[in-house]
């Protein structure tokens, strides 16, 4: 039928000597591989290697399109496997040193759809490509920059390839690209920035120590739902590194998450529980949080809640910020037993049911009538926090596509009819996506005894190591010994250990199939790169996940010849 007249047509063409029909050739195969029913004729034509070939030729038309044909081969898998077989890798260290626009776009597009494979992500390191992409991060105009992220977003889907980017000087470029006024690249860079902070100590360390988590703590604020999430993930990520309490408590954190209660938006709520569970389990968090209006926003939201996630990083705020004598008074004072007596009645979760006892446990143990009477005594606390924003415009974030007639190539003209862009909206790709997974909750050989707050014994809840399977877990825990006997014998808290990551993209990845009946936006690519590691805050427990998906660039489809 037609799909085999363009293909057949494609190898006569690209068979030629002038680059006009290899140009035409190519785009009879950009069409065909649009479908991708077309896939076993493609193979068995014998066309890949030769448009592979093309790669490096000077003329940067003929790459353009001989990367577009590519990037729509590599829709389908048994394409891309053909694809990857013929060597193409090693070909984009050059293509990706092109200061033409259109051509490194879609060299970017295509290599993204071959990062969806596993031998593909490492060959790219092997290679030198990942380094000619943080090259084009660091040298290249802000245009390149952007089109270079969105590869990135599926080859650090390995946490190895997290530590190669770190190691060739990555993590500063896409740092400042966070704070670019193009919400595209926001997106995009906040998504890579929360990767990277989902896996390793070095990384997070190197995150924290350039600065920027106030900036994450602004995007935190944007009005970008998705910006707003991978901020949120980045935040929780970066809060299981010992020492980073601090930095993330002194950049606003707290008020943001008290404001993040606030939402309608039961993810954001969920996200702004776990950051703030987490960041409570330091007693620099407590201290600070004590001048801030807290307790009603928590209380009111365990009161009001139907969502058990939520619910349950409620619950665990209480665990940990009862660790302060003034906190837990303020909570007791306040009606949280309550609260959480009404919660556990209609709770039906084994999880919640346990964080909730747990919770009025620790608000049994007495206050020190001197701090009840510095609680009492105290003046109005500070009711919100002032919202910091990064101004956002909205850009046309669409490539500029040529739209020439098909009819062109049969004609023998040197374009070849490319497709018009429809443009999805991001957050339609991106929606359901990302979110957070909780790893299994390690088990608790010894908690440490609340009681002991009292005869002046530190009880700060620390880390423990525990890892991340990135399918679907719910938090467990196979044995919960009694508050009382937390602290029994111990001279100070225990110390926190590193949290290590697994992840396997054979049961995690998700991919966002490109239609064949239409180009999207390349923005389609951010689909939920990284789901925070969340903590869970069991008494002195804390844990991470992460959840990895990886995206695809929908194939651009030609009319029928």
């Amino acid at each position: 039928g037609n799909s085999k007249m363009s293909v057949s047509r494609a190898v006569s063409l690209l068979a030629k000597d002038d680059i006009t029909n290899k140009i035409n050739g190519c785009s009879f195969i950009i069409n065909a591989a649009a479908n991708v029913k077309n896939s076993s004729e493609i193979i068995s034509s014998g066309v890949i290697p030769k448009i592979v070939a093309l790669l490096d030729n000077e003329n940067t038309e003929l790459v353009m399109k001989a990367c577009w044909a590519i990037n729509n081969m590599c829709i389908d898998d048994s394409m891309r496997d053909a694809v990857f077989q013929s060597g193409v890798i090693d070909k984009y260290t050059y293509v990706l040193n092109v200061d033409d626009l259109p051509t490194f776009t879609k060299a970017c597009w295509s290599l993204t759809n071959l990062a969806r494979d596993d031998a593909a992500r490492t060959q790219i390191v092997q290679s030198g490509v990942m380094t000619s992409l943080v090259n084009a991060l660091n040298g290249k105009a802000i245009e390149f920059q952007t089109e270079a992220l969105q590869p990135l977003v599926n080859i650090l889907f390995d946490p190895n390839n997290q530590l190669y980017f770190g190691r060739t000087g990555g993590v500063p470029s896409v740092l400042k690209l966070i704070t670019s006024n193009d919400s595209r690249t926001q997106e995009l860079s906040v998504s890579i920035v929360s990767m990277l902070a989902s896996n390793h100590d070095s990384l997070r360390e190197q995150i924290i120590d350039s600065g920027a988590v106030g900036n994450i703590v602004r995007l935190a604020h944007n009005d970008n739902q998705k910006v707003k999430e991978n901020a949120l993930n980045c935040l929780m990520n970066l809060s299981v590194t010992d020492g980073s309490e601090q930095v993330i408590v002194d950049a606003g954190v707290l008020g943001l998450g008290l404001n993040l209660l606030k939402s309608q938006n039961y993810n954001l709520q969920e996200r702004a529980g776990m950051l703030l569970s987490n960041i409570l389990g330091s007693e620099y968090a407590r201290n600070a949080i004590r001048n801030l209006a807290w307790e009603q926003t928590v209380i009111d939201n365990l009161r009001h809640s139907d969502s058990v996630p939520v619910m349950n990083q409620l619950a665990r705020i209480m665990i940990n910020i009862s660790f302060d004598d003034h906190c837990r008074y303020m909570l007791v004072k306040s009606g949280a037993e309550n609260v959480l007596n009404a919660a556990e009645e209609k709770a039906n979760d084994p999880g919640l049911t346990g964080n909730i006892l747990t919770a009025l446990q620790n608000l049994s143990v007495d206050v020190p009538e001197h701090v009840k009477q510095e609680v009492d005594n105290s003046g109005p606390r500070q009711a919100t926090v002032a919202k910091q924003t990064i101004v956002t415009s909205n850009v046309n974030s669409s490539p500029a596509v040529p739209s020439d007639d098909i009819d062109d190539i049969l004609s023998g003209l040197d374009s070849g009819k490319q497709a018009s862009t429809g443009t999805d909206d991001i957050d339609d790709i991106l929606a359901g996506i990302s979110e957070p997974q909780k790893k299994p909750q390690q088990p608790k050989n010894q908690m440490d005894d609340i009681n002991s707050l009292l005869d002046g014994i530190d009880s700060s809840p620390a880390k423990t190591t525990s890892t991340t399977n990135t399918s679907s877990t719910t938090n467990t825990s196979s044995q919960m010994d009694d508050i009382d006997d937390l602290l029994a014998g111990i001279d100070g808290p225990p110390a926190k250990s590193n949290t290590s990551t697994t992840t396997s993209t054979t049961t995690t990845t998700t991919t966002t199939t490109r239609k064949s009946s239409q180009m999207d936006d390349i923005d389609d690519l951010l689909a939920g790169i990284d789901g925070p590691p969340a903590k869970s805050n069991t008494s002195t427990t804390t844990s991470t996940t992460t959840t990895t998906t990886t995206t695809t660039r929908k194939s651009s489809q030609m009319d029928d010849i």
